[in-house]
């Protein structure tokens, strides 16, 4: 995280103290009892902090609690400089751990719900860092952090949508998370923001979809709140890491019932999916093979899918080095043989033996 320009002068002094004395005569002005001084020596830490060595000696110097206090402050301007800090101290992987073990949960999580959109923003990138700990998620979870997370998804700011649907991302690798998650109504707005024209929001809130999509009961919710259009839409994005995404979660529910091998195809999945047969990117490649082999166990769908062109794409797979890729391409083939003009024209362009 790129750290935020100081605003005052004191600050900026403050750097050069840093820079030229090292931390610990800035850590020490953040015990002062004037508003204005620790939030000159906070915005310092914060902008020294951009490198891992300084981020080991603010922590080593006693920055932590420090910061933490101001986090209880009610100067928004102290609650902003430290909990920017504190977002760009919990990088690294012990700070994840530090920050909780000093008490920072409870302030962090509070400062979510301030009125101030830069304050939520940075406590929200703290807290989307530590979750990134397993140790870290049930505490989250303890301190009721979902429903302001969830409400940060609504931001007018697409930065801090970004950190909330990451936040929830983290979070939704504990299984048992997700189906709180889900409770405490997260799918709604995940599936508004597919729609976002930012596409690191996209990714994000496509990347919490698709962790939250391991579970059956989830999935079935996801279908009902309507994600197949809006990840359809994502099968045609230039963007790779979004096609992984949508590519994966289409993959899982695909595999869930015939209701949603219907609504794929419905919902224009077909034509998507075969075009990136041919992506250069092989998980998405293979997300998209094992689709289609799952869509091609509905009869209509082994016409269509013929009709649609994938003769040439999956017999070139039959051939791939992925054994993956080679499998689901010969059931797929395998499937769309079983309707009698569909083998005779696999047969004529060398897909299965005359």
């Amino acid at each position: 995280m790129a750290a935020r320009q100081s605003k005052n002068a004191s600050a900026e002094h403050l750097i050069k103290v840093g820079q030229d004395q090292g931390i610990a005569p800035v850590v020490d002005l953040l015990r002062s009892t004037e508003d204005t001084v620790q939030q000159g020596a906070a915005a310092a830490l914060w902008s020294l902090s951009v490198t891992t060595e300084n981020k080991i000696k603010i922590v080593e110097r006693g920055g932590l609690p420090l910061l933490i206090r101001m986090l209880r402050s009610s100067d928004e301007g102290s609650q902003e400089q430290a909990s920017g800090c504190l977002y760009s101290l919990s990088v690294l992987a012990e700070n994840k751990l530090n920050i909780v073990q000093e008490g920072g949960l409870a302030p962090l999580v509070g400062l979510l719900h301030s009125p101030n959109p830069e304050v939520a923003k940075q406590s929200c990138g703290c807290l989307r860092n530590l979750a990134v700990s397993p140790l870290n998620k049930e505490k989250i979870l303890q301190e009721n952090a979902l429903p302001p997370l969830i409400n940060l998804l609504e931001s007018d700011d697409p930065k801090t949508q970004e950190l909330a649907a990451s936040g929830l991302r983290n979070l939704a690798y504990n299984e048992a998370i997700g189906l709180k998650m889900v409770d405490a109504g997260a799918l709604i707005p995940l599936i508004d923001l597919l729609t976002s024209q930012d596409k690191k929001v996209v990714e994000q809130s496509a990347m919490a979809l698709r962790n939250l999509s391991t579970l059956q009961s989830n999935c079935e919710r996801m279908v009902e709140e309507g994600v197949i259009g809006p990840l359809v839409s994502l099968l045609r994005s230039r963007d790779e890491k979004i096609q992984e995404q949508a590519t994966a979660i289409v993959n899982t529910l695909s595999a869930a019932n015939a209701e949603n091998k219907a609504l794929v195809v419905e919902e224009g999945g077909l034509t998507p999916l075969i075009n990136l047969l041919r992506s250069s990117n092989k998980r998405v490649q293979e997300e998209s093979c094992i689709t289609l082999r799952n869509l091609s166990a509905n009869t209509d769908n082994q016409v269509k899918i013929v009709q649609r062109g994938a003769l040439p794409a999956l017999i070139g797979l039959l051939h791939s080095s992925n054994a993956k890729l080679q499998e689901a391409a010969a059931i797929t083939l395998r499937n769309c043989s079983m309707n009698s003009e569909n083998e005779v024209r696999i047969v004529q362009e060398g897909g299965l033996p005359p």
